[in-house]
């Protein structure tokens, strides 16, 4: 009689789960504050959107990031610490937004680039204003 009770409540398990809405892979998961929960997505051949970290300054996604870095450097210089952090976010989202993507070489050195984090991307903004101040 125990086996009849679990195999109907294995069946109805099984049927309720049925029923459960799985979101869309382009649904983020986590904010940009937490640990990615899964391994990064590697990417062989990048886009002309995309911003590539390292000596890459000649990509197009990456000289389309120092222009809108230039035109937006008076106004983060003057910022405020929670203010830059606003704007480096919308220039992060303008990327994305072109269909852009933040790309770091893999350590595999097979010119294979993984998807950087929210956190790094921001971050190589912020140095790219930081590489802007120090120019002038």
């Amino acid at each position: 009689s125990d086996r009849s009770s679990s195999a109907s409540g294995v069946s109805s398990l099984a049927e309720s789960s049925s029923s459960i809405s799985v979101l869309p892979s382009s649904t983020p998961l986590v904010s940009s504050d937490e640990p990615p929960a899964q391994p990064p997505m590697i990417v062989h051949q990048p886009r002309p959107e995309d911003v590539l970290f390292g000596p890459q300054s000649e990509h197009p996604g990456n000289q389309l990031l120092r222009e809108l870095v230039v035109s937006l450097a008076e106004e983060y210089n003057q910022a405020g610490r929670g203010e830059k952090k606003k704007i480096a976010l919308q220039l992060m989202n303008s990327i994305y937004e072109s269909g852009g993507r933040f790309l770091k070489p893999t350590a595999v050195g097979d010119g294979s680039w993984e998807v950087a984090s929210s956190d790094d991307a921001r971050d190589k903004i912020s140095k790219h204003f930081r590489n802007i101040r120090r120019r002038r």
